[in-house]
């Protein structure tokens, strides 16, 4: 019925080429866009992941939904928000337990005859609400398609739980604000700024919005969004440029700030509160918040952020301002994007944009893993700058010197010593480090010469080693290191957990606080970390060959393997002058 033609091909009703369901009736079975639904009721047992109640499925038998046909010729995504059992032993939302239990989307665009799948879904990613956006395919464009959401598998009533909530097809995601500063009315409709000016700068792409105006009266350059309605699962994703060459002076209060507001502008917050080990309730996770230094963008460099449920409201506007500045301290935004995550947030190594990622290259796939396995070892003595550039190390506030100089000899020839102001980091690139148990270096805070290495004082003077799976999205904590303990060199050893063990992996030295420029200094060396674990145990001298010899050992003298006073096998001979 509603149908005609031989093949029964032709509606004779007219297709809505757009869904939006919200979940608002009081009962399931009074939903307009939805055709089928069952093992399902209404209900927070998963909580709330849009407004009101949610459909959760926790009952036995077949769980599914089915929406009505949809003209998806023009449709680009499908939405909706969804979460998969919970993190808490004691919530009624119990997660599933066998990889059989996931959740698939299919797409049938001959009435349910064969089903084609378009996603599916693990608990892993899902134990909190986020927003799925899922763009079409072009076989899941036709004049009338439905969708199916679905868990083939559970354990029984009450098991396997998993809700969804505010489903939609339609041409453009929802609630998104996406700018590449190339589309005038765009911008109209999304932002509005203050001493800033749209323009190419400093080597970008295309335009950018460039903070370099001469600003009067103590006007603030800033850059403020719409209200837009942020949820779970939402991200901020931006290019930024401080400076251009030009210095930043450490004496006023000109950092970048990223800030949101929930009451239409009134008060203003940061996305991220600085958190650092002096603060105690870090739960290990330490970060400098939202707050950018041009010592860490004196080239263009992306930003990804995850946003937390104080930023989830019905009207949310976000900022970026500069509070003080001088006439040569100007900063640039390019490629914002605030909406949906995708994939994994594009793993670090790719933009999002309508919902996709674009990947940068070396990498591919929906959420931009790397195209080749990645190196599984670093040994690295720090012996010259070009060195750094060619490992692509990220190195700010310090510098390579020799071993005369700075904090003096770490372990063997130069170290990389970090004494500037601003972030003082050294971050290494994406690594395999599946294998690896452990990393070793040299490193000492302070101790000695009162103007080249005076004492750090306070807890968040030390250095922390973390590592991160997403390309600096986020970082976890492998060891803090109090200055306290380290005023002499010495060897640290630091085993990997098992989820800093995976196939794309970096690490980062950074001490979160310091005095500013010649002060709290601390040095770096002797890196080591190779997936064959082998540093200590050659058993056998007479195998080692010469260019395999300094991959062996970490020393504070010079060394070589040979034979030495009529010794009839090769030994470890110490021959430095130290």
């Amino acid at each position: 019925m509603g149908y005609s033609g031989q093949k029964c091909e032709i509606a004779s009703v007219t297709i809505p080429s757009y869904l939006s369901e919200m979940f608002q009736t009081p009962k399931l079975d009074e939903l307009f866009n939805i055709i089928e639904i069952h093992g399902a009721e209404l209900g927070y047992q998963c909580g709330s992941l849009g407004s009101g109640k949610t459909v959760v499925f926790d009952k036995h038998g077949p769980r599914y939904l089915i929406t009505n046909e949809v003209n998806t010729t023009t449709v680009r995504f499908l939405q909706f928000t969804l979460r998969i059992g919970s993190s808490s032993k004691k919530s009624p939302c119990i997660s599933p337990d066998h990889p059989s239990e996931v959740i698939y989307v299919h797409y049938s665009c001959n009435g349910g005859l064969t089903w084609h799948l378009l996603d599916f879904f693990e608990k892993s990613k899902y134990q909190e609400p986020k927003i799925v956006s899922i763009p079409l395919t072009e076989t899941a464009k036709k004049p009338w398609c439905m969708f199916k959401i679905w868990q083939p598998y559970h354990s029984g009533k009450s098991e396997d739980v998993w809700a969804v909530d505010d489903i939609s097809l339609s041409s453009a995601l929802l609630n998104v604000i996406s700018l590449n500063f190339s589309d005038l009315n765009a911008m109209n409709s999304s932002i509005r700024y203050n001493s800033g000016v749209v323009k190419k700068y400093c080597h970008s792409e295309g335009a950018s919005a460039v903070f370099d105006e001469e600003a009067y009266n103590g006007l603030t350059k800033s850059l403020e969004t719409k209200s837009i309605t942020v949820g779970p699962s939402y991200m901020v994703q931006f290019d930024l440029l401080m400076g251009c060459g030009s210095p930043f002076t450490s004496e006023k209060n000109n950092q970048v700030r990223l800030e949101f507001s929930t009451n239409h502008g009134m008060n203003w917050l940061p996305v991220y509160k600085p958190c650092l080990p002096s603060n105690g309730s870090c739960n290990g996770v330490f970060t400098k918040g939202t707050v950018y230094d041009a010592s860490e963008f004196t080239k263009w460099k992306r930003v990804t952020v995850s946003l937390l449920p104080a930023t989830w409201s019905s009207s949310t506007r976000f900022r970026f301002i500069q509070h003080e500045y001088d006439t040569s301290e100007n900063w640039a935004i390019d490629n914002l994007y605030i909406g949906p995550q995708c994939k994994d947030m594009c793993s670090g190594h790719g933009r999002c944009t309508d919902g996709s990622c674009i990947c940068d290259q070396g990498f591919y796939g929906k959420s931009c893993v790397p195209r080749d396995k990645l190196k599984n070892s670093m040994i690295k003595k720090f012996e010259s700058p070009e060195e750094l550039v060619k490992e692509n190390f990220d190195i700010s506030g310090g510098a390579v010197v020799p071993a005369d100089e700075g904090c003096g000899p770490i372990a063997s020839g130069s170290a990389i010593y970090f004494y500037q102001d601003g972030i003082r980091q050294l971050v290494t690139t994406d690594m395999d480090t599946e294998d690896t148990d452990f990393i070793q270096f040299f490193i000492r805070i302070g101790g000695g010469d009162v103007l080249l290495c005076n004492n750090a004082s306070q807890k968040d003077e030390g250095v922390l080693v973390q590592f991160s799976n997403d390309a600096g999205i986020s970082w976890n904590l492998l060891k803090e290191l109090d200055p306290e303990n380290y005023r002499s060199s010495r060897m640290e050893h630091v085993t990997l957990p098992l989820t800093a063990r995976t196939y794309s992996t970096r690490l980062r030295w950074w001490q979160p606080q310091h005095s500013g420029e010649g002060k709290d200094q601390w040095a770096l060396d002797d890196l080591y970390l190779n997936a064959d674990n082998r540093p200590h145990q050659v058993e056998n001298m007479q195998q080692v060959s010469a260019p395999e010899e300094q991959k062996l050992f970490s020393a504070t003298t010079k060394f070589s393997i040979q034979r030495y006073c009529n010794s009839t096998e090769k030994v470890l001979l110490l021959n430095g002058p130290e």
